[in-house]
């Protein structure tokens, strides 16, 4: 069972710390049964969904699960365990937990990153965004974007529709566009999902899952301003690749088109200020902040 605590309860709540590619060392947390999920994946490890379910509903009581957590964290570093992230990786989708958010501003006062990993089916919810962006890392997943095949690999809830699951991954992007819109030093934003943008009417005809994650903008008066917020940014990359599971961005005029005369960049839009930003699945509010103190950096 993966070396999991358990409580007088005869709950698990905890396991770990084991090694992860994208984590380092985490110790994660069961915040939900074993089994309970949106989904009965083809592929899943641990075998069929026994109860598969849309709804959040409560589990266990948050402190529990803290103070569970918090005894485990303790037991590692008594014998020189190193925990990178507390993440929550149950047996299901731990989304379906209400008290989700609660259990991650709890977790945070341990001083250790909190991560989430979830199926993304239950993004489309006002509440489960604003749980999970009370976490400092979030990893959304999604195996298809063609409903048949999607049904096919995932099995999920017959109350739970592709568009819905879509359409809330890409409310990400719409929040950081929202953001550079009104702030004094970025200029010539262009994003298809804001009103002003001068395709907009047609990419809303067009477009029917969404505007996409990749916007680009004007930062400061010159390279220099945005080389410097380049620099200052801590939780996106910077790379030229069009889109990943991380925030990228890159200056086009010297990375992606650079081949080009400086006439030719000039002809296609592009300015040695402009920047092309790629919003991963990062929680929204870890990715504004970082936007805001990079762009404080520029005089």
């Amino acid at each position: 069972m993966r070396g999991r605590i358990v409580t007088l309860s005869g709950v698990r709540y905890s396991y770990g710390p084991v090694p992860s590619r994208r984590l380092g060392r985490s110790l994660g947390i069961n915040n939900i049964p074993a089994k309970v999920c949106s989904y009965s994946c083809i592929y899943c490890q641990v075998g069929r969904t026994t109860r598969i379910r849309s709804d959040r509903r409560f589990f266990y009581d948050p402190n529990d699960v803290f103070r569970d957590v918090k005894s485990k964290l303790a037991k590692a570093t008594e014998v020189g365990e190193r925990v990178d992230y507390l993440a929550f990786v149950p047996d299901g989708e731990p989304t379906l937990d209400v008290n989700l958010g609660r259990e991650s501003m709890l977790l945070k006062t341990l001083a250790v990153p909190v991560a989430a990993i979830t199926n993304s089916s239950l993004l489309w919810r006002d509440d489960v965004r604003e749980d999970l962006s009370r976490a400092d890392w979030v990893s959304l997943k999604i195996d298809a974007v063609r409903e048949p095949i999607w049904r096919r690999i995932n099995r999920p809830h017959k109350a739970i529709r592709l568009s819905q699951v879509l359409d809330g991954m890409l409310a990400f992007a719409k929040t950081f566009a929202e953001f550079l819109e009104a702030h004094p030093k970025v200029s010539r934003l262009a994003y298809p999902g804001l009103p002003g943008h001068p395709g907009h009417d047609v990419a809303a005809r067009q477009m029917h899952r969404g505007f996409g994650a990749l916007l680009a903008f004007n930062v400061g008066k010159d390279e220099e301003d945005a080389k410097r917020f380049v620099a200052a940014l801590k939780t996106v990359f910077h790379a030229v690749s069009l889109g990943s599971t991380e925030s990228l961005i890159c200056i086009p005029y010297l990375t992606t088109m650079l081949y080009l005369p400086p006439e030719r960049r000039t002809t296609f839009g592009l300015e040695k200020h402009t920047v092309r930003l790629s919003v991963g699945i990062e929680p929204p509010d870890k990715l504004v902040a970082d936007l805001k103190q990079a762009l404080a950096c520029v005089a």
